[in-house]
Parts: C-alpha cells; structure tokens; sequence
C-alpha cells in the first residue's frame, strides 16, 4: 500500500464523528472488560469477551472500507459481527477467519455511514456493539469526471480537466462520434489540464469521453455538447465612431473618429491639442456595432507617421443602450511606438454587445493627447 495512494480513516467505536488521519497510528478497538446484564442490575456476571483486540479501518480512493482486525484471542472470540445498512437493508456479517479483510462496498460516498461491530464469546455471548462512522472515497476517475468541463471557442473546442486524486487517471474521448478514442493520461496531481481540439467547423458539437484510474475504477460513457464558432469581420459601412473629443489641425482627413473606420492606415484620428484647454487622458472612442452582435476582436494599427504621441493601456467596455456598460477587460496594453506599425489584435470571449469602448487610461510616452489610424472590428457567429 503506497503512502500517498491512501486515507486512514479511524473511528474508536462509539465515536460520534468521523476522524481522517493520513499516516497516522493506528487505534486499539476495546472490549469492555465487565459488561452488565440488560436490565443494568447488580450482577458482575460477565457477559461478553474480556480481549482487547487491534482494530483500523482502511479507506482508499476505490469506494470501499476495509477492516483489519489485527490479534483476536481466539480462546476467548468466537466470531466478529459487522452489520451496515446497504441498499436500504441491514445487512449482517459473521466472521470467525480474524486474519482477512473484511471489505464493505456500496456505501454511499456523499454520506457518513453506520457500521455496528460487536463480538460472541466461546461462551455464547455478545458484547455490547459499537460503531464505527465511515465515509468511502470515490474512484479517482469518478472524481475528476464530477469537474471535467468542455467549451466551445474559434474554430476548436477545449476540455478543462484536473485530477487533484491521489491516483493517476486517464482521460478518454472522441469528437461527433469519431471511430476511436484518444487518451489524456491524467497524473496525480494534475492541478489543470486545457485540452485543446483544433479544426472544427462552425456549429454544433458532442464529445463522448469516460475515465479510468490505477485503482480499478472506470466511468460510463458520458457526452457534453459545446458550440464552435468562426470569426467575421464587420463591414466598416455597418460601424460608427464617436470620440472623446477631435482635433481639427491636423488636415481634413484627419482627427475625427471616422478616420479609424475609412480603410487607410494613413489617416488618423486626434485627441484635441490645439485648444486651449486640450482635454487629457482618460481619452476613449466608442464603436456603435449597428445592431447587437457577438463581439469577439478588435485591431488596432498606430498612427504611420509618429511613435510618440499614442496611448499605452485602455480598457474595453460593452454596452446595448450607450448607457449602462460593463466591464470586458482592464489593462490591455497597445504598443503605439512599434516600428514598422503592425496590426495588433485583442480577442476577448464572444459577448452580446451594441456598443463597444476603449477607455484609454495611459499614454506610450509623455504626451497629454493621443491618436490612433484604423481598426478592424470582428464577431462571432455559431
């Protein structure tokens, strides 16, 4: 038996909690020496086995409870009588081999059970019982089945499974009824695990997996379905910004909001400086969508004629109404200084929005005013 594959579970009979001890010293199951007769009269007239004799209770991650008896005087115990509830029905044992196990499976693994012991001596008496409250441990495999979960992303579906057992387990599964399985070995402890399945197409899925574990146990066929979307982009004729505020010396193509959604990354939009009282960050510009849609990216490129008046962190917001947002994402950083601009792309998890803003909270460098050439803006269709 290997140290971290196990529980002890202990419980002195009569206990009225249950103890979980890992490694541990086991403990002494004791007969009373002077048991008095039922109607608790005067009478020393003993009644039951007077041995005190070694008991433990073993519980190990295979949703069964083992008994060790340990020395049993046999010139004095005639036999063990262990009696749970199983099923509904009091079930009753009578062991007089002392060197086995004795194993209970099928207890409830959610709930603390009653196991009642109690001994007959050669003499023909009982002992008084005593109780032992056990809780068996799920199979590993169970265990990790209860948290596996599936989502569904671009183009590609992703399991989250983690195995916190102390068993190794694998994973097993297939995509829409595929011809085989593919196996995931799940060591212990796998504290997270991302799955990812790549090269589906839009649209509706199902993933049939079942898991094992080196304990022996092993799941059902189990399915979860989960939705792969494509990325679209949104026609630009379909978008309108508006902006914190604009500049007007900087040509007639440019420092209004428009210039983000025209198609050139040669024009630009401006914060007003030529005020004169220019506004300072907090900037934003908020995208009207057209209607509601799975907003799911946006792309920005800088401006293609100067790094050093951009902005540096922002965040998104969404909203159905302009009015009430939410918050999607805080402390996005965006590199207005890079050389040669490129597009960057900020992807976020399909959400049903209107309108989206960028909140632009810090500036690349020193500069009270910011900029910015074009974006492109995406959703999500399933």
């Amino acid at each position: 038996m290997k140290v971290f594959n196990k529980f002890l579970f202990v419980s002195l009979l009569g206990c009225t909690s249950l103890l979980t001890i890992q490694g541990c010293k086991e403990n002494d199951l004791v007969f009373p020496t002077q048991i008095k007769g039922e109607d608790d009269g005067d009478s020393d007239q003993e009644v039951g086995p007077v041995k005190q004799n070694t008991f433990s209770v073993i519980i190990d991650d295979d949703e069964k409870v083992k008994f060790i008896m340990g020395e049993i005087d046999k010139e004095r115990i005639q036999s063990i009588f262990f009696s749970h509830n199983g099923n509904g029905e009091k079930v009753v044992t009578e062991l007089t081999d002392f060197a086995s196990q004795y194993v209970i499976a099928n207890l409830p693994t959610d709930q603390v059970s009653d196991v009642e012991v109690w001994a007959k001596g050669v003499n023909g008496l009982e002992s008084k019982k005593f109780t032992y409250k056990v809780k068996p441990l799920v199979y590993p495999s169970r265990a990790v089945a209860q948290t596996l979960k599936v989502l569904g992303g671009f183009r590609s579906g992703a399991i989250d499974v983690a195995n916190i057992t102390r068993a190794d387990a694998t994973l097993f599964y297939k995509v829409d009824g595929a011809a085989t399985f593919t196996s995931v070995a799940l060591p212990a402890p796998t504290t997270d695990m991302e799955i990812v399945i790549e090269n589906l197409a839009r649209g509706s899925h199902t993933l049939t997996y079942y898991l094992t574990d080196v304990n022996g146990g092993q799941t059902s066929e189990m399915t979860k379905s989960f939705e792969v979307f494509e990325v679209f982009a949104i026609n630009k004729s379909e978008l309108n910004v508006n902006v914190s505020s604009v500049e007007t010396q900087e040509g007639a193509a440019n420092g209004k909001g428009s210039s983000m959604i025209d198609g050139s990354i040669t024009t630009f939009w401006h914060s007003t400086w030529s005020s004169s009282s220019n506004p300072e960050y907090p900037h934003w510009f908020i995208v009207d969508l057209g209607k509601e849609r799975l907003f799911t990216e946006l792309d920005m490129i800088r401006r293609h004629n100067n790094t050093t008046g951009g902005f540096k962190t922002f965040n998104v917001d969404y909203s159905l109404d302009n009015v009430t947002w939410t918050r999607l994402a805080t402390g996005e950083t965006f590199n207005s200084a890079d050389n040669p601009a490129a597009w960057q792309k900020f992807k976020f998890q399909p959400t049903n929005a209107r309108y989206v803003r960028i909140y632009i909270t810090a500036p690349f460098g020193s500069s009270t005013s910011t900029h910015l050439a074009e974006i492109n803006v995406y959703e999500a269709k399933y």
